[in-house]
């Protein structure tokens, strides 16, 4: 999304809203008996969104405000 705002093939509208920030849950039986490959998903989750989803955050808000100077 970041690099097509920044093409300028998607055009950002209603510029003043924002997103507000989401939790994401992952459901799973239980945690007794964990699979690992359950636990090595969840972990890869929480560092691959987290860092991902901040990085485009950044990404789209600096677009953003460079868009708003231009106009």
């Amino acid at each position: 999304m970041a690099d097509d705002l920044a093409a300028g093939v998607l055009v950002r509208v209603l510029q003043q809203y924002r997103l507000r920030p989401f939790i994401v849950y992952a459901v799973y039986p239980s945690r007794r008996y964990l699979e690992a490959k359950v636990r090595t998903l969840l972990d890869h989750l929480r560092t691959t969104l987290s860092l991902s989803l901040k990085d485009a955050m950044t990404r789209v808000e600096t677009l953003a405000q460079t868009a708003a100077q231009q106009v």
